[in-house]
């Protein structure tokens, strides 16, 4: 989780030292860049807001997510009188994000925090689940310890296994836009998989008995279903 912001940004602090010196014209029109090696336009219409911090400009495109930004350091401008001239453009074209939704606030690391926090409580869930889907079918599965005809427990303990695989898909949900929690989630929802599909493994031969009352195991391994 430390390591792969970092990582992302000294790829991107490379490729812009193989780009040179970005010079950067703001307008009416638009936005343009220029480099030894490239130049691009960008129209208005690709962004809707823009978000300010003491050393920046953000533009930000419509999604929620604000998949497309551009950034504009203050440091760039050749006259302090010109950041107040850039922020009139902007205020012309683009309307000010809410600082509460705008990316780094802290009402957006406040949000990223409690998407991770819910999912690992989702997690845990799920792995809870498979526990209780696993010790509701353990008179059944162990004659020798709790012989005789057992109450079929083996539906709950499919519906258990459904609602833990749900929740660690909602796990997954929940910081699928997270690189770094979206990595962290997968290692430990594959765990968690791994502990419902050995579950599985001890529920799935009794499940030909869904609608029976009982169920026993016979000398051979095979359940027997029983209605009375």
């Amino acid at each position: 989780m430390t390591a792969v912001p970092w990582l992302q940004a000294r790829r991107l602090h490379r490729l812009a030292e193989r780009q040179g010196d970005i010079c950067g014209t703001v307008d009416d029109t638009g936005v343009r860049f220029t480099t030894a090696h490239s130049s691009a336009s960008l129209d208005w219409h690709l962004y809707s807001r823009y978000a300010e911090t003491p050393e920046l400009f953000v533009l930000l495109s419509a999604d929620k997510s604000a998949v497309g930004f551009v950034v504009l350091p203050k440091r760039a401008v050749a006259d302090p009188e010109d950041v107040d001239r850039l922020r009139a453009v902007l205020d012309r074209r683009l309307v000010l994000a809410d600082a509460a939704e705008a990316p780094g606030s802290p009402g957006s690391r406040g949000r990223a925090v409690g998407r991770g926090f819910g999912s690992v409580g989702l997690l845990l869930l799920g792995l809870l689940l498979f526990f209780f889907a696993f010790a509701a079918v353990q008179t059944a599965a162990h004659p020798d310890r709790f012989p005789g005809i057992q109450n079929n427990t083996a539906p709950i303990s499919a519906v258990m296994l459904g609602l833990g695989t749900l929740a660690v898909a909602g796990a997954w949900w929940l910081v699928r836009r997270m690189t770094a929690m979206r990595i962290v989630t997968a290692v430990l929802a594959v765990l968690v998989l791994l502990a419902g599909g050995a579950v599985l493994y001890r529920v799935g031969p009794m499940l030909h008995c869904w609608g029976s009352d009982r169920i026993a195991r016979g000398p051979e391994g095979a359940y027997v279903c029983y209605d009375f």
